[in-house]
C-alpha cells in the first residue's frame, strides 16, 4: 500500500473524481487529513479524517505530506524525565494570536459598551445574536474608515473622532461576529443520530460501506427510505458503498436516516 495508517496526506483528485466518489464540496480539492483505515475495497481503501468529515479515497486521489507510522509514534522527553506526545497536528494558540491586539481589542469594546439609556451592556452581549446583513454592514462602514485614515484623511462618526485602531478594532469586531453566527448556525444544523439507531462501517470479509440499523429490531434501511431484513444479498456483486443498505460515507448514511425520520413525520 502507498499511504499506510497515521499518514497526513493531501486531497489531489478533481472535481470530477470528487463527484465519482460522492464527494460534491470541490473545497476537498487540496485539503489535509489524516489516514485512519485501511480497508480491502480496491477502488477507494483509504479512509481519511479530516476537521469535520471523514471519507474514502483511492490512491491516485492522495499526495503523501507526511509519512507517521502509528505502530512507533514519536515521543517528548523533557529534562526532568517527564514525556509526552508531540506537538504535531496540535493548534497553538499562543504562537497564533498576539496578546497586544486582544487587548486593544477588549479595550475597544470596553469603550463601546455605554449604551444611550445609561446601562452598560456586558461584554458579551452579542453572542446573543445579531443579523449577518448588520455585520456586513458595519465591518464595511469601519472597512471605509480604515482605508480613509491610511490614506491621510480625518474620519468621524456618530460617537466622535475616529482613529486608525478603532477603525480596525471595529472591523475585526463584526468580522468576528459574522463568523460566530455562521459556525453556530452550522453546529446547529449537525444531524444527531438519535437513541435507538446505529450508524456503522460494515465488519465483513469484505467491507461494503456505512450501515444504518434500528437496534431494537436489528433491521436495517434501505436506499429507497424503508426498513428491511436481508437487503443486502449479493452484495459482492456492487462496489463499495453502492448495496442497497450502504453508503459510501458516515455523512451519506446520516444523510439518508435523516431523510427517513423526516418522511416519517409526514
Amino acid at each position: 500500500m502507498k499511504f499506510q495508517k497515521g499518514d497526513t496526506v493531501k486531497v489531489v483528485a478533481n472535481k470530477e473524481r470528487l463527484k465519482e466518489i460522492g464527494i460534491w464540496d470541490q473545497t476537498f480539492h487540496g485539503l489535509r487529513g489524516k489516514v485512519i483505515l485501511i480497508t480491502n475495497n480496491i477502488s477507494a481503501p483509504y479512509y481519511v479524517r479530516f476537521a469535520n468529515d471523514d471519507y474514502y479515497f483511492g490512491e491516485q486521489d492522495l499526495e503523501l505530506v507526511e509519512h507517521k507510522s502509528e505502530i512507533t509514534p514519536e515521543i517528548r522527553t523533557f529534562n526532568t524525565g517527564a514525556t509526552r506526545d508531540t506537538l504535531d497536528g496540535k493548534l497553538d494558540y499562543m504562537k497564533a494570536l498576539c496578546p497586544l491586539v486582544l487587548q486593544r481589542y477588549v479595550q475597544y469594546l470596553d469603550k463601546h459598551r455605554l449604551q444611550p439609556d445609561g446601562s452598560m451592556r456586558d461584554f458579551d452581549n452579542w453572542k446573543k445574536g445579531i443579523p449577518l446583513d448588520t455585520y456586513h454592514s458595519s465591518k464595511g462602514r469601519h472597512f471605509f474608515a480604515a482605508w480613509l485614515l491610511e490614506e491621510g484623511y480625518k474620519i468621524s462618526d456618530n460617537h466622535g473622532p475616529v482613529d486608525e485602531e478603532d477603525a480596525l478594532c471595529g472591523e475585526l469586531f463584526n468580522t468576528m461576529g459574522q463568523l460566530h453566527e455562521i459556525l453556530k448556525a452550522k453546529l446547529k444544523k449537525e444531524f444527531v443520530v438519535p437513541e435507538g439507531w446505529k450508524i456503522a462501517l460494515a465488519d465483513h470479509n469484505t467491507i461494503c460501506g456505512w450501515y444504518v440499523t434500528l437496534i431494537s429490531s436489528d433491521r436495517h434501511l434501505h436506499k429507497n427510505l424503508t426498513i428491511q431484513s436481508g437487503t443486502w444479498h449479493n452484495k459482492g456483486d456492487y462496489k463499495f458503498g453502492e448495496a442497497p443498505g450502504y453508503w459510501p460515507t458516515e455523512e451519506a448514511a446520516k444523510g439518508a436516516l435523516k431523510q427517513y425520520l423526516e418522511k416519517e413525520k409526514i
